[in-house]
């Protein structure tokens, strides 16, 4: 009896020993450092810059307006009510990244937030939740690179 538990003993231990490895999954450095360069070189130059269009007003012909955002968080953003006088806006001051395509303009005197989603072409004005207008003025709430 104990050959015989001897015997199964040897066997479950060269089962075990017998099993086939499981190689770690490897990682070249290079490579990964590549890609998180060519990433973050492509995020930081496409979503920083100055982008310009015409806003859709009620009241006026449109809504010139200007944003510039800086890679350091910093935004200043210009809007000229066309056709009207002493309408010209300015501010600045911080955003914050939503997600990988939304930004948050925060006014420091006020608190207003103002929301833009990175699109194809630019900008696009939207809510905090990144929704966009999708009706036949929408192409009119981007600001493109200038």
């Amino acid at each position: 009896m104990n050959l015989a538990l001897a015997a199964a003993l040897l066997i479950s231990m060269a089962a075990c020993t017998n099993s086939p490895k499981k190689e770690a999954a490897t990682t070249d450095p290079a490579t990964t450092a590549a890609v998180a360069t060519a990433t973050d070189t492509t995020t930081t130059l496409v979503m920083t810059g100055t982008f310009e269009g015409t806003l859709p007003a009620a009241s006026s012909e449109g809504i010139r307006t200007s944003l510039t955002v800086n890679a350091d968080s910093t935004y200043s953003y210009k809007q000229e009510y066309i056709g009207e006088k002493d309408a010209n806006f300015e501010t600045s001051g911080i955003y914050h990244l939503i997600g990988k395509d939304l930004i948050e303009l925060v006014t420091p005197s006020s608190g207003e937030k103002t929301y833009y989603k990175r699109v194809e072409t630019g900008y696009m004005l939207s809510d905090s939740l990144g929704t966009v207008n999708q009706g036949e003025l929408a192409e009119h709430y981007i600001l493109k690179l200038r």
